[in-house]
C-alpha cells in the first residue's frame, strides 16, 4: 500500500483490515521531518500491535526502509490497530522554511504486511 502521508504531531494509528492468523512482517518506507537547524537527523518510532508494542526504531535522516516483525499472538480477529509514536514533531515555519505551521514528525511513503507463516 503507497501511503504517502505526513504524520502530524506525535502519533497515528491505522487500522489494517483482518489479516491471517499468523506472524507478520511490516515493511515501512519512511523518512523523519528534519527542519534546518533543528533536532539531530534521526527521530525514535515506536510501533505497537493493538496496544502491544512491537519495535523501537531509530529513523535516520532520508528515505529508509525499515522493517518491523509482528508476532502471531498480537493478531487478532477482524481489523487490527497499528500505532506510532514518535519522540518529536517540529514546526517548517518555526524556521521560516515555509508557512507551515502543523507539527511534523514523519512521512510515510509506503507500509506493506507479509504473513510469514
Amino acid at each position: 500500500m503507497t501511503i504517502g502521508r505526513q504524520v502530524e504531531g506525535l502519533e497515528s494509528t491505522l487500522r489494517l483490515p483482518p489479516l491471517p492468523q499468523a506472524a507478520h512482517r511490516v515493511r515501512l518506507r519512511l523518512q523523519p521531518y528534519v527542519r534546518p537547524g533543528g533536532r539531530p537527523s534521526c527521530q525514535v518510532l515506536e510501533v505497537a500491535l493493538n496496544g502491544v508494542p512491537a519495535a523501537r526504531l531509530l529513523v535516520e535522516k532520508g528515505w529508509g526502509d525499515y522493517e518491523v516483525r509482528i508476532p502471531r499472538a498480537l493478531i487478532r480477529p477482524g481489523p487490527n490497530d497499528l500505532r506510532f509514536r514518535l519522540a518529536y514533531a517540529e514546526s517548517p515555519a518555526a524556521d521560516g522554511v515555509s508557512s507551515d505551521a502543523r507539527l511534523l514528525s514523519v512521512l510515510f511513503n509506503s507500509l506493506q504486511a507479509f504473513s510469514d507463516e
